[in-house]
């Protein structure tokens, strides 16, 4: 056997079992946790699935007869980039996706998400310091997030479950200041990009922009008041559908019941009005109660429970938006130190505003065996089933997953 520099044959004698066992080692693969040059760390990654679909096109038409299966191998090589210095931290995130189809090749697609995140802490950088009703504040902050996919994925509404290779560009940025010990507010600005690459679907290009005020003040040791207000714009780069203006306000509490139970909960309004500008003849308003919500509960030293319920407006591929509610409970279990599993159930309620609502159901098992830090495997079974308005909207599929993950 050759080996490489630096790696070492270990030869043991069982007297008990009389027999050997042998094992390789590597000080270059134990010790991998990044590359660092300087005061910049990479991270390469690599990631390998293995998928069956009994129903690769969502597509139950003529009683099943739509139906078609196929094995899909999902090939993610990545990279990740770190730097910081002083108030300074950039992490970056970019990750290729190369998916093939066995028996549909045609269907194959290449792919590209990441995420850009800055961080600076100017007030460690001006030492800056003021005093609200006698208590002293002292940091003013700034973060950045970038996120940027290039996929074919089905269109948004569940009803068009047709493949569509799109951009999607989203950005936000925050910047706000600590008043007290027990106050903080912040302005934010988000932007969100979608571009449809197949020009047979140009009308989901779109560009929403919105600003807004964040505040959070701690009424106790445990519990925060939290409010959220922002105003945006819609626009849709071709005619057939409308633009609009919304605007939301959210406020809530978020923290911890007790050392086990914790909890974020906002609810408000939301209103977007129609501004016209296509040629879509749905001309409606939304008024909408919205929120967001999760409460989570550490059953005990290696399980937990967790549920999020959620209920958007959002823009949507085939009307000008839609209405769309999430509930889902989460359990998972740590087995031993390196096989962990997760139990998921989902139910999904969209409504967009030229009718055909729909609701999905997901339930999904996934066990996952971490052979090292670097290193785990994961085993997953999903099964969706979509009820539509649309009857040839109506679909179930299933799907078995199996993963290989590498992090250096």
């Amino acid at each position: 056997m050759i080996l490489p520099h630096g790696v070492s044959l270990l030869h043991a004698q069982e007297v008990e079992k009389d027999r050997a066992r042998v094992s390789v080692t590597s000080p270059f693969i134990e010790g991998l946790r990044g590359i660092e040059i300087g005061r910049v760390t990479i991270h390469p990654s690599f990631r390998e699935e293995a998928t069956f679909d009994d129903n690769i096109f969502l597509n139950d038409s003529g009683e099943g007869e739509g139906r078609v299966a196929d094995l899909i191998f999902n090939t993610r090589p990545g990279i990740g980039v770190g730097f910081g210095f002083k108030v300074v931290q950039i992490d970056a995130r970019y990750i290729a996706q190369y998916r093939r189809y066995i028996l549909n090749p045609e269907e194959s697609t290449t792919g590209l998400e990441g995420d850009f995140q800055f961080d600076v802490q100017i007030a460690d950088l001006l030492d800056f310091e003021s005093e609200v009703g006698g208590r002293r504040g002292s940091r003013l902050f700034f973060d950045f997030n970038n996120d940027l996919k290039a996929d074919t994925q089905p269109l948004d509404d569940l009803f068009e479950t047709e493949r569509v290779a799109r951009l999607v560009e989203r950005y936000s940025a925050k910047g706000g200041y600590e008043i007290s010990k027990k106050t903080q507010v912040a302005l934010v600005h988000n932007l969100d990009y979608q571009e449809a690459l197949n020009h047979d679907f140009e009308r989901i290009d779109s560009l929403t922009l919105d600003i807004g005020l964040e505040a959070k003040h701690a009424i106790t040791q445990r519990i925060d008041l939290v409010s959220e207000s922002r105003y945006g714009q819609s626009r849709f780069f071709e005619d057939e559908l409308n633009d609009s203006e919304f605007l939301e306000f959210l406020g809530g509490a978020e923290g911890q019941f007790s050392r086990r139970l914790s909890f974020s909960f906002l609810a408000g309004y939301h209103r977007r009005t129609n501004l016209g500008g296509g040629s879509n003849e749905d001309d409606s308003d939304a008024d909408d109660f919205v929120g967001r919500g999760s409460l989570t509960y550490e059953i005990g030293p290696a399980t937990q429970a967790r549920v999020d319920l959620s209920r958007t407006v959002q823009l949507a591929s085939g009307s000008n938006f839609k209405v769309t509610s999430i509930g889902r409970l989460r359990f998972t279990h740590q087995f031993t130190s390196k096989i962990s599993g997760t139990l998921q159930g989902e139910v999904q309620r969209q409504e967009p505003s030229r009718g055909g609502d729909s609701t999905q159901y997901t339930a999904s098992a996934k066990m996952e065996y971490r052979l090292t830090d670097w290193m785990f495997l994961d085993l997953e079974y999903q099964f969706r089933l979509n009820d539509s308005e649309v009857p040839s909207a109506d679909f179930y599929n299933n799907r078995v997953t199996l993963g290989m993950n590498l992090t250096f």
